[in-house]
């Protein structure tokens, strides 16, 4: 029997990554709303840090682990499953 974990995450790294960018820009226009502009930061820096999630579970995705290794590593931070994907 096959104890390896087959995963696949939807690669979305980009969309997020233009995502946050616009909304950044968006919220420091002049013409937006204040509270809509405040809206709109927020959601940028959420954007960037599911950046950094997506990140790490690539990373570790990519390692082909056996799957209880693969749970032990998954409930790391993040910053600890980019430092073992890495």
């Amino acid at each position: 029997m096959n104890n390896k974990i087959e995963i696949q995450y939807q690669r979305n790294f980009d969309t997020l990554l233009f995502d946050s960018i616009e909304m950044l820009f968006r919220s420091l226009d002049r013409k937006t709303d204040f509270d809509f502009g405040q809206t709109l930061a927020r959601s940028s820096m959420i954007n960037s840090i599911l950046m950094l999630e997506l990140v790490a579970n690539i990373c570790i995705e990519t390692l082909d682990l056996d799957r209880s290794i693969f749970n032990e590593i998954d409930k790391l931070s993040v910053l600890a499953r980019i430092s073992h994907g890495v």
